[in-house]
């Protein structure tokens, strides 16, 4: 092979994989930890938080479905995607549905999750997972501490999530 041969090989190879890396590649999608969320936690719980999804690859995710995990309960279900952060009666909401994350993009989502049977106002470990539509199985998209024991008001208000803000109180067994 001369080295004329050897150089387009390589300007062939460096293109193609460029060309995957930028505009091909299947990523994956990431989010972070809320510092706010809002809940009720009567016979109807609704806890609502504000998510960053972003998707790190070229290619869209679609995201098909949701949930709240709870140690040792039953999770809470995607119930719908609000406008915002603090309950208002204006407040827009669409019922869970399908969206897409672009490629290289982060969307912000107010996800509110719900059951019907009531959850103590307690911090509890939580997991947000995701079910994707390239995926048979949900995915873990987030773990974190939900400070709800603070969350015991019959109102279904915004409170912070923050640790430096609000006093990390000992997980109940």
């Amino acid at each position: 092979m001369t080295p004329a041969a050897v150089v387009a090989l390589g300007a062939l190879l460096f293109t193609v994989l460029s060309f995957w890396l930028l505009n091909a590649r299947p990523g994956r999608l990431k989010s972070y930890e809320p510092h706010t969320f809002a809940a009720i936690l009567g016979s109807a719980v609704r806890i609502r938080l504000p998510l960053v999804l972003h998707n790190t690859g070229a290619l869209p995710i679609i995201v098909q479905n949701l949930r709240l995990c709870v140690p040792d309960d039953a999770p809470l279900l995607w119930i719908t995607t609000r406008s915002q952060l603090k309950p208002a009666s204006s407040d827009n909401h669409q019922f869970a549905s399908v969206f897409h994350v672009p490629g290289r993009t982060a969307k912000e989502v107010f996800v509110e999750f719900g059951r019907d049977d009531p959850l103590a106002a307690k911090d509890y470990p939580v997991r947000v997972e995701v079910k994707l539509a390239h995926k048979d199985q949900w995915q873990p998209l987030v773990s974190f501490l939900l400070l709800a024991g603070q969350a015991g008001q019959p109102a279904y208000i915004t409170y912070s999530n923050d640790p430096e803000i609000v006093p990390r109180r000992e997980l109940e067994a």
